[in-house]
């Protein structure tokens, strides 16, 4: 099973890297800037981290 990753920042430049670098060691990630968007992400899906 693939890792769920969410990663929560709101710098779009360290997101974006962060994300890239996960999805390069065969993570699913999703990326979301505030701690609002956080809780629905968390409302829609489970992650492992």
């Amino acid at each position: 099973m693939t890792p769920k990753i969410l990663v929560v920042d709101d710098d779009p430049e360290m997101s974006s890297l962060l994300q890239r670098s996960l999805e390069s060691e065969g993570r699913t990630v999703t990326a979301v800037a505030s701690g609002a968007e956080a809780v629905a992400a968390l409302g829609r899906d489970e992650f492992d981290v």
